[in-house]
């Protein structure tokens, strides 16, 4: 009897054992497959908010001038870029990948979501949205979260000689937020309040 007694002792400390050392494993390869999930996700918003700029700047970006672009048909060679336009176009892809808790050293009064508080207005949404949306807003309107670029390019052509055709490659940057605390092993910097952030890039081309 006390054998039996032993061994059932044994049997339960040995499982306890097992659960201890196990469980923390468990627990690491849960957080990392969630900080995997963030920054995927953070990528197909940033590869949205690159193709959401190459759209505006086809419209808003001047052409260049009829010597550098042979066979195109050009408009004033005096036009005035609307950066702006692609900039915040990217932007607003880019708010469902924001952080929602105010996060990011800008504050709850920032002043950066004026742009999307007016676009809210034009569209006869009320005033008073949801807090969540203007941290997101705050977000991806603070200094450096988001940077974009947009430029005109030739595009390759199947045989030489053919026409050169003008395309418009639009790039993102943006400073994914990291959540996860084994995140902050991957991040590239970090808020003014300690939020953990990783560069997220993406480069499309419209024409």
């Amino acid at each position: 009897m006390r054998s039996n007694s032993f061994r059932l002792k044994w049997r339960a400390g040995s499982v306890a054992l097992e659960g201890a050392l196990v469980l923390p494993v468990a627990l690491l390869l849960f957080a990392a497959a969630a900080q995997y999930h963030a920054f995927a996700s953070a990528r197909v918003f940033t590869e949205q908010a690159a193709y959401a700029a190459a759209q505006s700047a086809l419209v808003y970006l001047c052409p260049e001038p009829a010597e550098r672009s042979p066979g195109a048909v050009l408009g004033a060679l005096d036009c005035d870029d609307e950066a702006e336009r692609w900039r915040n176009a990217a932007r607003w892809a880019l708010v469902p990948a924001a952080p929602s808790s105010g996060q990011g050293g800008f504050g709850s009064d920032c002043d950066a979501s004026a742009p999307g508080s007016d676009a809210l207005a034009a569209a006869g949404l009320p005033g008073s949205y949801d807090p969540a949306l203007r941290n997101r807003l705050c977000y991806v309107h603070g200094a450096g979260t988001v940077e974009v670029e947009a430029v005109w390019i030739d595009t390759p052509t199947a045989r030489p000689g053919d026409p050169v055709f003008r395309a418009v490659r639009a790039t993102v940057r943006f400073q994914a937020p990291i959540t996860a605390p084994i995140g902050r092993l991957f991040s590239d910097g970090q808020h003014a309040d300690g939020l953990p952030w990783a560069w997220s890039t993406a480069e499309v081309v419209l024409s």
